[in-house]
């Protein structure tokens, strides 16, 4: 097991098997207690897709060690809302040398060797 940012055990994993008991015993009732309409509905299909982490559950957003490689991966399933911003940021690093927009450096992939991990501040 694996200690996570959160104070979770995790077990990595690379199965993409459906955990029909997780269904039926957690994420079904959750989701008609958040949404009680939902118990009259049926499941059409599951499925399962692996989950990007970085260790730190920030994304990379910059340069690679590769020259003309840039890197915007680890969003964890939010890359699909962050993609407008992440796409103006790293224009602005290809064509500009740097960000300006927003300051990036916290998501460098540089950060896990020095260290530097990026905390999550704003986590209900």
């Amino acid at each position: 097991m694996l200690m996570g940012m959160g104070g979770r055990d995790e077990r990595p994993s690379f199965s993409t098997a459906v955990d029909d008991r997780f269904i039926a015993e957690q994420l079904l009732p959750t989701a008609v207690r958040v949404f009680p309409p939902l118990e009259r509905a049926g499941v059409a299909s599951t499925w399962c897709g692996l989950y990007e982490m970085t260790p730190d559950r920030h994304p990379i957003v910059g340069p690679s060690p590769i020259a003309g490689l840039y890197l915007a991966n680890g969003f964890s399933g939010h890359g699909f809302q962050h993609a407008p911003i992440v796409g103006k940021l790293l224009a602005e690093l290809i064509v500009g040398g740097r960000a300006w927009t927003l300051d990036i450096d916290d998501l460098s992939l540089e950060r896990f060797a020095r260290g530097r991990l990026t905390s999550e501040r704003h986590v209900v």
